[in-house]
């Protein structure tokens, strides 16, 4: 039987890169920065888009374990596709019910898309710029501490 090799890039046309927060040799940096570009396909053709997206965060979280999450969509063009509300479990910190802060920056290629999807979320997780990015992720860094904190008591008292 012959394997069939695959890839990451083969899900989607999407492309990314990765910036970490300033840190010292072996420390943990504060966050690490995701920047997303090209188009996102519609509807249920952008399936493997988000497989791609969430995928390589994902691999982002095992590789530098950072305590925070940006994504950057201001280069990504999204209209509409059900599959991206997988964007707002990126961070989710199994198998507790806690989530990472994140923070997605958006510009207008992506910002009615995102709303339609849900507006909650998006007022949750969606900024218009990287310093209002790291403020919210900074912000939410004490609930997210709280709720570990929380989930770990429940654990020890059980």
């Amino acid at each position: 039987m012959a394997l069939v090799p695959v890839s990451f890039e083969a899900l989607s046309d999407i492309k990314y890169s990765i910036a970490l927060a300033p840190h010292e040799r072996f420390c943990t940096p504060e966050f690490a920065v995701v920047k997303f570009s090209g188009m996102y396909r519609d509807g249920a053709a952008g399936k493997s888009d988000a497989l791609f997206i969430t995928a390589i965060m994902d691999a982002v979280q095992t590789a530098w374990f950072t305590p925070s999450l940006i994504m950057d969509f201001t280069d990504l063009e999204y209209r509409w596709g059900d599959e991206m509300e997988w964007i707002h479990d990126v961070g989710r910190f199994m198998p507790s019910p806690c989530s990472k802060p994140l923070a997605i920056i958006v510009s207008d290629k992506c910002r009615t898309g995102l709303q339609s999807l849900s507006s909650d979320e998006y007022n949750l997780h969606c900024v218009e710029s990287y310093g209002d990015a790291v403020s919210l992720i900074r912000l939410r860094e004490k609930d997210f501490d709280k709720c570990m904190d929380e989930w770990r008591s429940k654990l020890q008292g059980q």
